[in-house]
């Protein structure tokens, strides 16, 4: 939602636009691929990952893409996020990406160890993601939230637990809570 203007993405490549007051249609945008994503709406911008593999902004003032950026994969929903000034996309064979959002410039990158799973998450200058690391030979399989410093694409700190997590990180902007295998909520300040 954004400026009482409700986007919603389809496979078929539609971006649907309703007015959220009444819900009445107003337009329907299109897009040469399907949308992976959800529609991410800030200040009359649009972004969302197709099943080309690429992160499209489109400015609704304009009316046309202003940047497209290869993923060099299919984006899956929860694997885009939004900053004031950059746009966070989960990239192939795990690499962390941030663009610019006026630009579409990469101007920044991570490297994650593992498969990412659950979406990502940002707070202020702390964003999060939760992959999914092999068994090794002395460490079972586990899952690890890493948290990065947003704005310099710096590893802040991860945690682990072995076996799979039964849910997803929440957060928000003084504490992050992950559901820990034995039953417990591990909290974080």
């Amino acid at each position: 939602i954004d400026r009482r203007q409700v986007y919603v993405g389809t496979v078929d490549g539609r971006v649907l636009v309703f007015d959220a007051s009444d819900g009445s249609s107003i337009a329907a945008l299109r897009s040469p691929v399907g949308l992976a994503t959800r529609v991410l709406a800030d200040r009359g911008q649009l972004f969302f990952g197709g099943s080309d593999g690429n992160v499209r902004c489109f400015d609704t003032a304009q009316d046309r893409v202003l940047w497209v950026v290869s993923l060099g994969r299919t984006p899956v929903d929860g694997q885009l996020e939004l900053g004031r000034d950059t746009v966070f996309a989960l990239g192939a064979d795990g690499v962390l990406l941030a663009i610019a959002r006026t630009t579409g410039k990469i101007s920044g990158q991570l490297q994650l160890e593992g498969e990412p799973i659950h979406a990502l998450r940002l707070r202020g200058s702390r964003l999060l993601a939760e992959v999914r690391r092999k068994k090794e030979r002395n460490l079972p399989q586990r899952d690890v939230l890493v948290a990065v410093q947003a704005d310099a694409m710096n590893l802040l700190w991860e945690y682990s637990q072995d076996g799979a997590s039964p849910g997803t990180a929440g957060l928000d902007d003084y504490v992050i809570g992950l559901p820990s295998i034995a039953g417990d909520l591990v909290l974080f300040r």
